[in-house]
């Protein structure tokens, strides 16, 4: 089966692929993105972006991608002293909070609509390279199989495109744990969030709220394995340590 040539693919169709996808389209480069999830599911992963990246999505044209799909102003953060404070750039620019899922299905549909390839729901099995020739992207399905002068692994930390290339994978193991929790119907002030960090106790705790009365909520601390924040008594244990690490139980 002839394959469908393209000046670049990109392997993973996430916010870091679906965001290069749709600003090289956008200068007229035609681009196909392989991304394996037909729906995407929550996991735990960012849902803040930090004061200083806005002016990046700004200069992008996805600031109001994201506001599309539900990011909300997050113009404050109380740290240990419980105190709200103003978190910005000397520009004004203040932090974002969001549904990751929500805003990769935006970013994909942004990206269609840019004439983008969106193939959903491809299993890429390998990349072959032809010597002057363009490289194949092979899937498990052969109609979903592309070729490009350009291929862009955006693929996640397990990427089957560096493995492909062959290159080397440092991994270094920390001696915490990170766990995260989506939660609804929260409480209070939707303008704040919480970023306390804790050096006494080796970890942080945050709560970031998001729109219409939902949040994430994250630890990063030692003492405890994966499996405490797992079961019938994970979600307790999670809200201990969130209390522990100075989060007020009332939030």
């Amino acid at each position: 089966m002839e394959q469908r040539e393209f000046e670049v693919a990109i392997v993973g169709g996430g916010l870091a692929g679906a965001a290069l996808a749709i600003t090289l389209a956008r200068t007229g480069v035609e681009v196909a993105v392989l991304e394996k999830e037909r729906v995407f599911k929550d996991r735990v992963r960012g849902e803040f972006l930090a004061p200083w990246a806005v002016p990046d999505l700004r200069r992008l044209q996805l600031l109001n991608t994201l506001r599309s799909a539900g990011a909300i102003d997050l113009p404050a953060l109380a740290g240990r002293s419980l105190k709200p404070r103003t978190v910005a750039t000397p520009g004004g620019d203040v932090s974002l909070s969001y549904s990751h899922t929500a805003v990769q299905e935006a970013l994909l549909s942004e990206a269609h609509a840019a004439g983008v390839a969106v193939i959903r729901g491809a299993q890429v099995t390998a990349v072959e390279g032809s010597p002057g020739g363009p490289s194949t992207v092979v899937t498990r399905d052969p109609s979903q199989a592309v070729c490009a002068r350009l291929i862009v692994g955006a693929d996640g930390r397990n990427s089957l495109v560096r493995k492909t290339l062959g290159h080397a994978e440092t991994v270094r193991r920390s001696d915490r744990v990170l766990a995260g929790v989506r939660l609804g119907n929260l409480p209070g002030d939707a303008a704040f969030g919480y970023f306390v960090v804790r050096e006494d106790l080796g970890g942080l705790a945050s709560i970031f709220p998001q729109a219409e009365g939902m949040g994430r909520a994250y630890i990063f601390m030692s003492g405890r394995d994966q499996v405490a924040y797992r079961g019938a008594g994970g979600f307790q244990n999670f809200v201990e340590s969130l209390v522990r690490l100075g989060i007020p139980p009332e939030a």
